[in-house]
């Protein structure tokens, strides 16, 4: 993320659309990593009421805070909706459709 890092929503003047590295996989991998870091720590300390409230709690509020980042990098960059197509948000796409 880089200069692109903010603890708040904003979309800065030097902001950039990217889509190489791990962005041509998923649209959030730092969304995506924290997930998985909260579950695998979950599993290893065998605390099963984390994946619960994991699940019920953190994922829809990732999800929501992923969609209100998109609605503003969709106002700057209209290519946005198109690589919305192409990548999903969190994990990667594995079902390829033949056009």
């Amino acid at each position: 993320l880089g200069k692109n890092w903010a603890n708040h929503i904003i979309i800065y003047e030097t902001h950039a659309f990217v889509t190489k590295g791990l962005y041509s996989i998923v649209r959030h991998p730092l969304y995506s990593s924290i997930m998985l870091m909260f579950y695998g720590a979950s599993l290893a300390f065998s605390n099963y009421m984390v994946i619960v409230l994991t699940s019920i709690i953190f994922i829809p509020f990732m999800n929501y805070r992923a969609k209100q980042e998109e609605e503003e990098l969709l106002k700057i960059f209209p290519e946005y909706k198109e690589y919305k197509k192409r990548v999903w948000r969190f994990f990667p796409k594995i079902i390829r459709r033949n056009k």
